[in-house]
């Protein structure tokens, strides 16, 4: 049905459509609908492939849920990594922090908190200097992914406190968004340094 949408508008609503798949299918990520996503997003890969559009691939593919739902972070992967394979290694765009997301996820998915939370510190500057971190929603959600690293590092090493202080601070930093959606991060990021 959405493929006859483009076929009846033309060419230049693609880019719109992709902008518009790409918003839902990371809010049903954030959502937790799985099921949705498992049954959507192979179909809209595909199509990103067959068309070569490489903005859509670079989008669709590094959402890592429904692969982590099935048990496969390694399909996740090597997924994300095909994609980013015809992604611009020029600059630092949206593509790749959805990039460094879909790993991160990988890494917390696989119980290796101390593999996540040196990726997020290896990531984070490049991340700082992209400038993205002045988009709220961006902000939040990776205040709350490096507290969530922080927090799984905290369970395996035996100097945990300082991880535990970095989660801390990024809490705070969710807070002060003083944001509704923002808020449940805030809250399941204090009650999990509790």
């Amino acid at each position: 049905q959405e493929q006859g949408i483009e076929t009846r508008t033309g060419v230049g609503v693609s880019g719109m459509l992709d902008l518009a798949r790409n918003w839902a299918l990371w809010s049903g990520h954030y959502a937790g609908e799985v099921a949705a996503l498992t049954r959507r997003l192979p179909a809209l890969v595909a199509m990103a492939r067959r068309r070569n559009n490489y903005y859509a691939l670079a989008n669709f593919a590094n959402i890592s849920l429904p692969a982590l739902a099935a048990d496969d972070p390694g399909r996740a992967e090597e997924e994300m990594r095909e994609a980013m394979s015809h992604w611009s290694r020029h600059g630092f765009h949206l593509q790749h922090l959805y990039a460094i997301h879909s790993q991160l996820q990988c890494h917390l998915y696989r119980g290796d908190g101390v593999t996540a939370w040196d990726y997020v510190g290896q990531q984070w500057p490049v991340i700082v200097k992209s400038f993205l971190l002045r988009v709220q929603i961006i902000r939040g959600l990776w205040h709350h992914a490096r507290a969530r690293s922080a927090l799984a590092a905290a369970t395996a090493v035996a100097d945990f406190e300082p991880l535990v202080r970095q989660a801390e601070r990024d809490a705070r930093r969710l807070e002060k968004e003083n944001m509704p959606w923002i808020d449940p991060l805030a809250r399941t990021t204090r009650a999990a340094i509790a």
